[in-house]
């Protein structure tokens, strides 16, 4: 990790701290955006780390599906893609969540804290344009 980095993880833990942790969970993905922008600063240094949690930040909105987006390996801008969230649901409801991420980096990581973020929430549909629900 780059020292220059340091200061923004410091930034963003702070923010986890003191900000974050007294609101509930919004972000639609795993790990959330603020993990993700501490995990891709310490991997890749200072100016890909934050390319990578700026677009990170960009893509988490409400027209987001959201879903499992890990950190890519050093060297590396892109991670191979993941299985979908219906895939992730199926594997958890059979037990079998930890060997569908085996393949992945930190997949069983991932396997843990997708048991505890994504315990079977439903999508909140949103009305369609012009309706008045």
């Amino acid at each position: 990790m780059s020292f220059l980095a340091k200061p923004f993880i410091a930034l963003i833990r702070g923010y986890q701290k003191h900000i974050s942790a007294g609101r509930p969970r919004k972000c639609r993905y795993y790990p959330t955006c603020s993990g993700y922008a501490v995990e891709a600063l310490q991997t890749h240094g200072l100016l890909k780390g934050l390319t990578l949690g700026t677009w990170r930040i960009l893509r988490c909105n409400p027209w987001s599906l959201g879903g499992v987006d890990p950190v890519p390996e050093k060297g590396r801008w892109r991670v191979k893609e993941f299985p979908s969230y219906s895939e992730i649901q199926e594997a958890r409801k059979n037990g079998t969540l930890t060997e569908l991420l085996a393949d992945y980096p930190n997949g069983a990581e991932i396997a843990k804290g997708l048991g505890e973020t994504m315990s079977d929430t439903k999508r909140q549909k949103r009305p369609k344009r012009g309706s008045n629900q």
